[in-house]
């Protein structure tokens, strides 16, 4: 009786252990290849970029001693650039950027008119 005990419950750590293997396996897979649409975020100012690239960083998990380690330079650097981006060359923002993992999309604006893209007239 007492041994049939002992069997019950080893199977039943094998089982909880296996549909623990299982779920961890479906969490990995879900998080690396979701489908979740990209958010836009609308920038129309220089102003404009310190909040997202602040944001940006802090979704990913970063500190601004880390994103300055990975573009190689000191960390006040990195504070600097963050908190006025606008003057940051187009060189330095693609690489923090690309540290982000975070896409530039340029696209024409939407006429507030219409609710669509403007397109202006060829030859003027």
């Amino acid at each position: 009786m007492a041994v049939d005990i002992l069997n019950l419950q080893l199977i039943f750590l094998f089982v909880l252990y296996r549909t623990y293997i299982v779920f961890a396996i479906y969490c990995l897979f879900a998080v690396f290849t979701s489908n979740e649409p990209a958010v836009d975020y609308p920038g129309k100012t220089p102003r404009q970029l310190r909040p997202l690239l602040v944001g940006f960083r802090k979704a990913s998990g970063l500190t601004q001693a880390q994103m300055a380690s990975h573009l190689g330079i000191t960390q006040q650097t990195y504070a600097q650039l963050e908190a006025k981006p606008e003057s940051a060359s187009m060189e330095r923002l693609f690489h923090v950027l690309s540290v982000l993992k975070v896409d530039i999309v340029l696209a024409r604006a939407l006429d507030p008119r219409t609710w669509k893209r403007s397109h202006p007239s060829v030859g003027g």
